[in-house]
């Protein structure tokens, strides 16, 4: 390929521009950021606004929520933030439908997969519960004061629906969906996973949920990358959520 720079025998390829050497998956020079294949301007840019406006839509549409609902709280900010969440995510999945038909399905299901999902994702919902619940009580002194739905005509329906089902579906799709397809026109694959990372645990605008969130987006980045579809992180968030709110709502999620 005539766009292509050199190509060392050893796996790496060589920098045309300054010389240096680059491991085989990195899409562009780690010195100078000269990209491995000439992209071109309208992709890159098309990728970069992609990403920009999806997440910044985001952004804005959970600080007008805060507006418009003390600090998010009651079940309607949740409902709101749900439904803000949902339209913007699918009008970018539309404009990407090509892409959203290859990834949301994995091509053969995995059961062994499925089966640690849905043991290990529980576990994991009940350490972090208690963790979080023990330090806020320990460090802020602030204490749980139930589900946030509780105001709702059914709380429990109502906080599986906003807290697990939809950022289930909808915060993978947005950020392992088209964020992370976008972001592999810009990115290596682990720079993908880093960055689509970053932006979902920012956005959740809680610094002490940076503590588990992060490593938790770099598990569903990682499902990701390496099965090439959405299918599996959507059950770990869903399932993860989903006992947080079972933990909250039957009040086990105090042992600590």
């Amino acid at each position: 390929m005539e766009n292509e720079l050199i190509t060392t025998p050893e796996s790496t390829w060589v920098c045309t521009n300054c010389g240096c050497e680059n491991k085989l998956e990195y899409r562009f020079c780690r010195r100078c950021g000269k990209p491995r294949f000439a992209l071109s301007a309208e992709f890159g840019k098309k990728s970069v606004y992609s990403v920009m406006a999806l997440y910044f839509l985001l952004l804005f549409g959970i600080i007008f929520i805060w507006f418009m609902e003390p600090g998010g709280s009651g079940w309607r900010g949740e409902f709101y933030a749900s439904i803000i969440l949902a339209v913007i995510t699918l009008v970018f999945v539309f404009f990407d439908f090509r892409d959203f038909i290859g990834y949301i399905f994995p091509k053969k299901m995995r059961w062994r997969l499925l089966a640690l999902i849905f043991l290990l994702a529980p576990i994991f919902s009940f350490l972090v519960s208690n963790v979080v619940n023990w330090v806020n009580r320990t460090l802020f002194d602030v204490y749980d004061m139930g589900l946030r739905t509780q105001d709702a005509p059914n709380p429990l329906l109502f906080a599986i629906l906003f807290t697990a089902v939809f950022p289930g579906i909808f915060e993978e799709l947005a950020f392992r969906g088209v964020i992370f397809n976008r972001g592999r026109g810009i990115f290596s694959l682990k720079q993908t996973i880093l960055v689509s990372s970053v932006l979902f645990t920012f956005l959740h605008l809680s610094y002490l949920s940076f503590i588990w969130i992060f490593p938790f987006a770099l598990v569903l980045g990682w499902l990701r990358a390496k099965y090439r579809t959405t299918f599996y992180g959507m059950c770990v968030h869903f399932l993860h959520n989903f006992t947080a709110v079972m933990l909250e709502y039957y009040h086990w999620d105090k042992f600590l």
